[in-house]
């Protein structure tokens, strides 16, 4: 049986956004990213922003790092990659290795 874990590995890193996915399918994927996103049908994850703040940890009262992130939100909205809602970033799925 394989783990799976969440973490935001970079959260300084506010121009690259991607899941790294070391499950190996759709079904292992939607298993481990449950609580923080949903796949789409293209393949793609929603991950809730407020899951991303939840990772970030600290770092999300720092006012320096929140307002990167919003500008990183606000990009992703104006590029059409937040969900319908607006409460979600679409990442695209890579995998591990």
């Amino acid at each position: 049986m394989r783990h799976a874990t969440v973490a935001l590995e970079e959260p300084d890193d506010f121009g690259r956004f991607a899941v790294i996915d070391g499950t190996g399918d759709d079904a292992g994927l939607g298993e481990a990213i449950a609580g923080h996103g949903r796949l789409t049908d293209g393949g793609d994850v929603f991950v809730a922003i407020d899951a991303l703040l939840a990772l970030a940890g600290e770092r999300a009262d720092d006012p320096a790092w929140r307002a990167g992130f919003d500008q990183m939100v606000a990009f992703a909205r104006g590029h059409g990659w937040l969900d319908e809602a607006g409460t979600a970033v679409r990442a695209h799925v890579e995998p591990l290795g």
